[in-house]
């Protein structure tokens, strides 16, 4: 599947789809710690309004641009699918039709071996 996937005029995609992966993984990873500094920016004692504001805001949008890395990505893949299975496909039609005809006569149908 390798050549379909990774082929030359899909390198640029593939590396953006994997791009838009680790950017996605990266903020949802993130998103966590943004909450927890916003929690402890509450303590009372030390309360910092500006800051838990802030780290709430942080936590939104590493969850919304997460989402939408996440999305970029599926669309991407689904294209660089689309056109592998397309291929595939035409290849077994090729082969297919370019069988003799004494094969299509002789085999057995629905069978795979």
């Amino acid at each position: 599947i390798r050549p379909y996937l990774y082929s030359d005029g899909r390198k640029k995609v593939f590396y953006l789809a994997m791009g838009c992966m680790l950017l996605s993984k990266g903020l949802a990873l993130t998103a966590p710690y943004c909450l927890k500094i916003g929690v402890n920016a509450l303590v009372p004692g030390a309360i910092n309004y500006n800051l838990a504001i802030m780290s709430v805001a942080g936590f939104g949008l590493c969850r919304a641009f997460s989402s939408i890395f996440h999305e970029l990505r599926m669309s991407l893949v689904v294209k660089i699918m689309r056109e592998a299975i397309q291929e595939i496909s035409l290849q077994i039609f090729r082969h297919l039709h370019h069988l003799d005809l004494t094969f299509h006569k002789t085999s057995t149908k629905n069978t795979i071996f």
